[in-house]
């Protein structure tokens, strides 16, 4: 792990936590019988430090009669002596680095592929560890940062079983394409291996190494969370719809290949840094008027969002037909296409036959697969779920079926097959090339 580079993002992340803490410690410095210095909180204890030298500890679920909920960065790191410690069910979330240095942390026969467990809590991968991974089924909590600078990982797999998952857990994974949530987690859902929690209100992570080139956000979320969005350097346009309330701080920074941003007139608050490094930003459509751009509280950090070209009152698709061009040629649709909750829906067999996709349709299990580029989709009418080379992933909204047609969410059936996928808002025209 680069420490030194991880330094500098537990700076940032300590900055934040002081501004955005719940609750006030009503006591601080408290310290159990075996070492442990904690704080108490409204209604829960977070462990600090710990300063004693025992080679196994339990850490205890309850302290003054409050749950043990969490446990600081670095609280445990440098305890040379510790080789074994037991974490109650009642943690939510492990800071980072909380156990980096111990007896435990150093013995290698304790990191498996790579990726160091302690009980049902995943700490820390190795920035080494490459390619596709699936984390340990039963594994609950997935620690601050546990997958930092994880450059050559591509895709992370999460269980059910994960009900947490710290903040900056896949941060500065610039290779990571995919994140893919189990349907069953009560917790969290992936949409295009996009990371939601599992009310799909709030977008906590695209992946660095998306390969979407313009992303609009669900209707309904109403929260980007911190670095969401954070060197998705493939990313040049995104829409934000009406619903999205704030913007996380760093949500967009180092997206440098960022022109062109659609921002809804629900947004309040714009966090610090949101556009950080985003210098190729030179459109910004907004749907509120400019009296209502004047009242967004926008934090320190975001010149190149400021200094765009700014277009008021800019209108949402339900002032709009939506226009499709196929390799530069205008296709004509005897079922138009249609925008829901933000994902454009177009009629399959306009849309692709033209690129050389071919269809197969399944009356009885009202399925359609689709042949093209080397690949088979298939996809069920009224299921969000689709089937790609056999592996199942999940779209933002199902495929249905108007007046004899099949639509389909088009943007993820043509970049799963390879196509080139724009979003022209002021011609309001979706371009595909392939």
């Amino acid at each position: 792990m680069n420490k030194i580079k991880k330094c500098l993002a537990v700076l940032v992340c300590t900055a934040m936590a002081l501004a955005v803490m719940p609750g006030v410690a009503l006591a601080a410095d408290g310290t159990t019988a075996d070492g442990l210095e904690y704080n108490v909180y409204d209604d829960y204890v977070e462990i600090d430090r710990y300063t004693g030298d025992a080679a196994d500890l339990i850490i205890p679920g309850e302290i003054d009669g409050l749950p043990v909920t969490s446990i600081d960065f670095n609280a445990f790191s440098g305890c040379t002596n510790l080789t074994n410690v037991t974490i109650p069910n009642s943690v939510t979330n492990i800071g980072e680095d909380a156990f980096y240095g111990t007896a435990l942390y150093n013995d290698s026969a304790n990191w498996e592929n790579g990726v160091l467990y302690i009980g049902d809590n995943l700490i820390e991968a190795n920035d080494g560890i490459s390619g596709d991974y699936a984390i340990r089924p039963g594994t609950r909590i997935i620690a601050d940062y546990a997958f930092n600078y994880c450059v050559d990982l591509t895709s992370v797999t999460i269980p059910d079983s994960v009900t947490s998952i710290g903040g900056f857990a896949f941060d500065y994974c610039l290779g990571l394409t995919d994140i893919y949530v189990a349907q069953d987690n009560p917790s969290y859902v992936d949409i295009d291996g996009v990371l939601f929690d599992k009310a799909r209100t709030e977008l906590i992570q695209c992946p660095s190494g998306n390969r979407k080139t313009s992303y609009e956000i669900p209707d309904g979320v109403t929260a980007i969370d911190y670095w969401a969005f954070s060197h998705c350097n493939n990313l040049t346009s995104v829409t934000i719809p009406n619903s999205v309330t704030s913007l996380g701080i760093y949500a967009f920074s180092n997206c440098n290949s960022l022109t062109s941003v659609t921002i809804g007139d629900s947004v309040i608050n714009i966090g610090g840094w949101t556009f950080w490094n985003c210098d190729s930003l030179t459109d910004v459509y907004y749907a509120g008027s400019a009296e209502e751009w004047a009242n967004i509280d926008i934090s320190n950090g975001n010149d190149p969002l400021l200094n765009a070209n700014i277009h008021f009152n800019s209108a949402d698709s339900a002032t709009h037909e939506i226009k499709v061009t196929v390799n530069g040629s205008k296709i004509d649709f005897d079922v138009p296409p249609t925008a829901i909750d933000g994902t454009t829906m177009l009629p399959v067999r306009y849309a692709l036959e033209p690129l050389g996709a071919e269809f197969v349709w399944n009356g009885e299990n009202q399925t359609v697969t689709i042949t093209a580029e080397g690949k088979t989709i298939v996809l069920t009418i009224g299921s969000a779920a689709a089937l790609v080379d056999g592996v199942e992933k999940t779209m933002a909204q199902p495929a249905m079926a108007i007046d004899g047609r099949t639509l389909i969410p088009i943007r993820f059936v043509s970049e799963e097959l390879g196509y080139d996928v724009q979003w022209d808002g002021d011609a309001y025209t979706v371009i595909i090339n392939g």
